[in-house]
């Protein structure tokens, strides 16, 4: 630490202190302390400048990680706490409520394809009451749990078709109502993404459909539409197909929005540790 003839309290600028770490700061101490404005650069290049208190960075404050990522806003005692803005390199964003390092609160994050999110976080995820927009053109207005659609919540696809009622893990479960553009509705049970009334029930032959991949389809001469599927007592694990037409053509409804790119909250970076000396 650098030698101080003033008294307890005072507040003086100092020339250049380097920690036996290899960072340096310029800018305010009181006695031994970091206080008021001031500068630390690490030897990886990561910058802070902003204000501090008791050797602590807290306040307002900038910090530029060797990466490129930035976090401006609050802090308390070594950590994003508060209001604040996550820039990462790649051009997406967060800005909102943090605590001790994390999304908490209320917030907004912005991505590079133009998806976006607002809504409740806790820990650092999605997670509570939100509303989230994907750049196809596809929403979702409901619940979500640890970054995933949970509860009760209304996804509406780029193309019109619209689901509302319960979800579990990114999928619909539970209660719920489908509507497509032509104005048909279907009101009832779902179970992983699939209408239960779909299901088939168990009967006496070994081999029993269990789920179909409603997304690898091809068109029939019939005009039936041929989906592939998986079977249990049976071969497990091997194709099969489920054939079907009306609106059984129509259940494509994985949600291929939110599974097509990882939309993750990612911003929880340790301070703490940085500003140790």
């Amino acid at each position: 630490m650098p030698l101080s003839l003033n008294l307890p309290g005072k507040t003086e600028e100092r020339p250049t202190h380097v920690f036996d770490h290899g960072a340096a700061y310029t800018g305010s101490w009181v006695g031994q302390q970091r206080q008021g404005y001031g500068v630390q650069v690490w030897p990886d290049g990561a910058r802070y400048e902003g204000d501090w208190k008791e050797d602590k960075a807290h306040g307002w404050g900038r910090f530029v990680h060797a990466d490129g990522d930035v976090y401006e806003g609050e802090w308390a005692s070594d950590t994003a706490h508060g209001k604040g803005t996550y820039h990462h390199s790649d051009g997406s964003k967060y800005e909102g409520q943090w605590e001790y390092d994390r999304q908490h609160g209320h917030g907004v994050e912005h991505w590079v394809d133009g998806a976006r999110y607002e809504g409740k976080y806790t820990a650092g995820k999605k997670h509570g009451k939100g509303y989230f927009t994907w750049a196809d053109g596809s929403s979702y207005d409901g619940e979500f749990m640890s970054n995933d659609i949970h509860g009760i919540g209304t996804y509406t696809w780029g193309d019109g078709r619209r689901y509302e009622g319960q979800w579990e893990g990114n999928r619909m479960h539970g209660r719920g109502k489908f509507t497509w553009p032509d104005g048909r509705e279907y009101a009832g049970e779902y179970i992983n993404d699939i209408k239960a009334a779909m299901k088939p029930k168990k009967r006496r032959h070994q081999v029993h459909l269990v789920e179909f991949d409603l997304n690898q389809t091809d068109e029939q001469p019939d005009g039936n539409i041929r989906s592939q599927g998986t079977m249990d007592n049976g071969e497990m694990g091997s194709n099969m197909a489920w054939v079907g037409s009306g609106t059984r053509r129509r259940l494509e409804m994985n949600l291929t929005s939110a599974d097509s790119a990882d939309y993750s909250s990612d911003y929880s970076r340790d301070y703490s540790h940085l500003f140790t000396i």
